[in-house]
C-alpha cells in the first residue's frame, strides 16, 4: 500500500462525521457481560461502571435521547426505562452494538432492565450473579480507564452541561409564556368585568368597511377572500357568540340599546375576518344562545349552531329539476292571462265604480279622524258618490 493511498485513506476517516456520544460509550462496555441500567449505592454492576463514567454525567444524555423517563412523585425522583425507545436505539445500531435487553423481577421488588453486548456469557442476569456468588465471575476485573475514556468523560461532561442548560433555558421560556398567557387571561377576565373597556374595539368593528376591496385582515397583513354566501356556518357563529358574550352582550347592566349595539359589532367583525359581504342578523343571538342551552340540558342536537337548511334545495329547484321548464310556461301564460283579462274582459266603468268606492273608503276615513271604524260599520252596504274635502279649504280654515 502506497504512502499516497495511506494519506488520502487517513484523510477520508478525518473527513467523516464523528458517531454519536452515546454509542461510542456504550461501545466501551465489555461483550457479553450483563450490566443494569440504573445503578444502586452498593454494587458495580450498572452500566456506568461498565463505561467508566459517572451518572451524573450519563443520566443527562440518556434522558435526552428518551432512553430514561424522570418521574417526580412526592419529591422523589423516579426514572423510568422506555422500552419503544430502547427498542429503536438498539434496531438503530444493531449492527456495531448488537444490544440486548432483559429486565428482572425479585420477589417484593420493582423490575430491573439489564443489557448486555454481543452474545452473553450467561443466559441471563440471576445466572451471572449466581456465577459471582460462587466466585466464577467478577465485575471488578474489567474496572480499568483508558485514556479514550478519560476523552469520553470530558465530552460527555460537556454534552451533560449542555444538555442541563438547554433544558434549564427551555423551563424559564415556558415559565415567561406561562406568565404572559397568564397575564393576558387577567387582562380579558378584567375587560369582561368592566364592558367599557371594550368599547374602542366595538366602534372599531362597528367601523368595518365589507365592501373594501382588496380586504385586508384587521392585522393588516393577509388578504381576505370574499365570498357571496350569505349565511354564516357554525364556526363563525361560536365566534359571533364568544365576542358578543366577551364585550358584554348579557351584562343586565347595559340598557337594550347598547346590548344591541355589542351584537351588532360582533356580528360585523365575524362577517369582515371570514370574507362575508354582508353583516349576519344579530337578532339572531338569542336563538342561537338558547339552542347551545338546550344541547347541554338534553344532549339531544349535537350540533345546535349548524345551519341544518344550508344545503336544502328550495321548492321552485325541486319543481324545475322534476319538470324542466314548467315555471316558465307557467309564467308565460300568466302573462298571457293578464294581457287578455287587460284587453278583453276589463271595462272602464269597473274601474270607476272601484275608483268611487275607494273614493267613498278615503271619506270614511276621514270622517273618523283616521280610524277604521266607519269602514266596517258600512261595509257592504250601498252608497252615493261622497264628495271628497278641498285640501285648499281646509288649508284656509287654518289659516
Amino acid at each position: 500500500m502506497s504512502e499516497e493511498f495511506k494519506r488520502r485513506i487517513k484523510r477520508q476517516r478525518e473527513d467523516d462525521p464523528p458517531l454519536e456520544l452515546l454509542p461510542r460509550l456504550f461501545d466501551r462496555m465489555k461483550r457479553g457481560v450483563w450490566f443494569r441500567v440504573l445503578p444502586t449505592e452498593d454494587t458495580f454492576d450498572d452500566i456506568c461502571d461498565a463505561m467508566n463514567q459517572d451518572w451524573e454525567d450519563l443520566l443527562p444524555l440518556l434522558i435526552d435521547h428518551g432512553l430514561l423517563a424522570c418521574d417526580i412523585r412526592d419529591d422523589v425522583k423516579n426514572y423510568m426505562f422506555k422500552i419503544n425507545t430502547w427498542e429503536l436505539f438498539q434496531t438503530t445500531h444493531r449492527e456495531t452494538l448488537d444490544m440486548r435487553r432483559t429486565p428482572v423481577r425479585r420477589d417484593g421488588a420493582p423490575r430491573v432492565w439489564y443489557i448486555c453486548l454481543g452474545n452473553p456469557d450467561y443466559n441471563n442476569p440471576l445466572h451471572q450473579e449466581k456465577a459471582i456468588k460462587q466466585k466464577e465471575f467478577a465485575y471488578q476485573e474489567f474496572d480499568s480507564s483508558s485514556p479514550k475514556d478519560k476523552l469520553l468523560a470530558r465530552e460527555l461532561r460537556a454534552k451533560a452541561k449542555e444538555i442541563l442548560l438547554s433544558n434549564a433555558t427551555a423551563r424559564i421560556n415556558k415559565a415567561k409564556e406561562s406568565k404572559e398567557k397568564d397575564e393576558a387571561r387577567d387582562k380579558v377576565l378584567q375587560q369582561a368585568s368592566d364592558p367599557s373597556k371594550f368599547e374602542e374595539a366595538i366602534a372599531y368593528s362597528l367601523a368595518l368597511d365589507l365592501e373594501r376591496e382588496p380586504r385586508l385582515d384587521r392585522a393588516g397583513v393577509n388578504e381576505i377572500e370574499i365570498h357571496k354566501r350569505n349565511q354564516v356556518n357554525e364556526q363563525e357563529r361560536v365566534m359571533i357568540l364568544f365576542t358578543a358574550k366577551l364585550w358584554g352582550w348579557q351584562d343586565p347592566s347595559l340598557t337594550k340599546r347598547k346590548r344591541m349595539r355589542i351584537a351588532m359589532a360582533a356580528c360585523r367583525q365575524v362577517a369582515y375576518d371570514y370574507g362575508h359581504c354582508k353583516t349576519p342578523g344579530y337578532t339572531m343571538l338569542p336563538k342561537w344562545e338558547a339552542e347551545v342551552n338546550a344541547s347541554i340540558a338534553t344532549g339531544i342536537k349535537q350540533d345546535p349552531l349548524s345551519p341544518h337548511h344550508s344545503a336544502s334545495t328550495s321548492y321552485c329547484d325541486k319543481i324545475e329539476t322534476k319538470h324542466p321548464h314548467y315555471l316558465h310556461e307557467l309564467y308565460r301564460y300568466a302573462v298571457n292571462a293578464v294581457n287578455d283579462a287587460w284587453n278583453t274582459r276589463l271595462s272602464e266603468k269597473a274601474f270607476m265604480n272601484v275608483y268611487e268606492r275607494l273614493q267613498n273608503v278615503l271619506v270614511m276615513i276621514e270622517d273618523d279622524k283616521g280610524g277604521n271604524a266607519k269602514v266596517e260599520e258600512n261595509r257592504g252596504k250601498h252608497f252615493r258618490k261622497l264628495e271628497m274635502p278641498d285640501a285648499s279649504d281646509e288649508s284656509d280654515n287654518e289659516d
